[in-house]
């Protein structure tokens, strides 16, 4: 068999809808043109080289067989069109797939949609856990049960998204990067709010904005980190206190949540100077908003909320405290935001979408010397204070994979790099 089994869209729509016959029902219509495009995707899950390399050598093996009078290598017969989860699970990455994006017009990418079939293999690993008994496990991250793997890990879902991944590409688009000017413009531009401001909650805001963004940039925190921090969270050491923990300057540690983490079962501590080589005004700011906040809200535990309670949000710290002066850095001919004139797909809220921009800003802004700043960062710091896991190829010496920095060696990335 040179020619691969196909199954026409009308009867794999028709088995999966259950219907004896399809009716000229829109949404049949639509059915039937996602799973052509499914059935295309699976097909490019080869190149068209690596089809073309194949239908040759199949050729040359069928060419074999009939010259010395032996049978062609089975294929099983298809006895019936694709059915069941794992079609349906297909069937709705696709469209959604077709569906705009939040941040533009355009399509949402690959790397969104397959979200979808993580949802439904957390979903299928719960279940089989509870049903599965000695039955199921779990090796590689796929799951096995006594009948096979789970919908999420079937092959022609593996297939399928491989060709999806082949047509729509699976390259993110990461956050754009800040750089410090930006930071720096806007702690100056808040200041000057709030010392006009007369409003204690205005005052409050402000504040919360600015140590918002301070710890985005100087420690690095992803929005869930950030906004989720509570008053024990955070240790301020000072003086002697400061002194007895190792450190040479003032600082401040930062305790993690689990839950923020990839890793569940560890706790991190990020070390942050108070007064970075770059003037950055962390501990004032700290010190101002934990003042008003007592005397606004004295009951409330978690640093960044609103009037009525309500933690803050990466989305509204970003359209309420960010985009707007980014937009005003932009009308003073910043020549970094002056390409992003509004036009589709040249907006800043397109470009600047997370708090990644801040994260990703200081990582590299860290990498090498900048005037403000004493030095540039070393790798193992940079490691260290990115919670990132440094691979090793094993032949490492052992004191390697025990290497831990102490907190006053953590401390100088932002000291004297930020």
């Amino acid at each position: 068999m040179l020619i691969h089994p196909f199954i026409c869209e009308y009867c794999t729509v028709r088995v999966n809808a259950e219907c004896t016959e399809l009716s000229h029902h829109s949404k049949h219509h639509s059915l039937m043109a996602i799973e052509r495009m499914r059935m295309i995707d699976m097909a490019h899950a080869w190149a068209i080289q690596t089809q073309q390399k194949n239908f040759y050598s199949l050729r040359r093996i069928h060419k074999f067989c009939g010259e010395f009078f032996l049978p062609p290598p089975s294929v099983h017969p298809v006895s019936h069109p694709p059915c069941g989860p794992a079609i349906i699970l297909l069937w709705s990455i696709h469209h959604y797939s077709l569906q705009p994006s939040q941040r533009s017009n355009e399509p949402v990418s690959f790397n969104t949609v397959r979200s979808l079939r993580s949802g439904l293999s957390a979903q299928h690993t719960w279940i089989q856990a509870i049903i599965g008994g000695a039955d199921a496990y779990r090796d590689d991250n796929r799951v096995y049960t006594r009948h096979g793997t789970i919908p999420s890990s079937q092959l022609l879902v593996t297939l399928s998204m491989e060709g999806m991944a082949r047509r729509l590409g699976n390259e993110a688009s990461p956050s754009k990067a800040l750089r410090l000017q930006h930071v720096m413009w806007n702690q100056r531009h808040r200041q000057q709010l709030f010392f006009a401001a007369v409003a204690p909650r205005r005052k409050l805001q402000l504040a919360q904005a600015n140590v918002a963004e301070l710890l985005a940039w100087l420690a690095w925190l992803r929005g869930g980190e950030l906004f989720n921090l509570r008053r024990d969270d955070v240790e301020i050491f000072v003086g002697d206190d400061a002194v007895a923990q190792g450190f040479c300057a003032a600082a401040m540690i930062l305790k993690l949540k689990e839950s923020t983490k990839s890793s569940q079962t560890q706790q991190a501590d990020v070390v942050v100077a108070l007064n970075p080589s770059s003037g950055l005004k962390l501990g004032y700011w700290y010190c101002a908003m934990v003042d008003l906040h007592q005397q606004l809200c004295p009951n409330v535990d978690m640093l960044f909320v609103h009037s009525n309670g309500r933690p803050w949000t990466s989305h509204y710290f970003r359209t309420h405290h960010v985009y707007p002066l980014l937009y005003l850095q932009q009308a003073q001919d910043d020549p970094y935001l002056k390409p992003f004139d509004g036009t589709p797909g040249k907006r800043i809220e397109e470009h600047f979408f997370s708090m990644h921009s801040y994260r990703r800003g200081a990582d590299s802004h860290v990498h090498k010397k900048h005037p403000l700043c004493r030095r540039a960062a070393t790798t193992v710091e940079i490691y260290e204070h990115g919670r990132w896991r440094r691979r090793h190829k094993g032949n490492e010496a052992m004191p390697t994979h025990y290497f831990e920095m102490p907190l006053g060696d953590r401390l100088m990335i932002t000291l004297e790099c930020m």
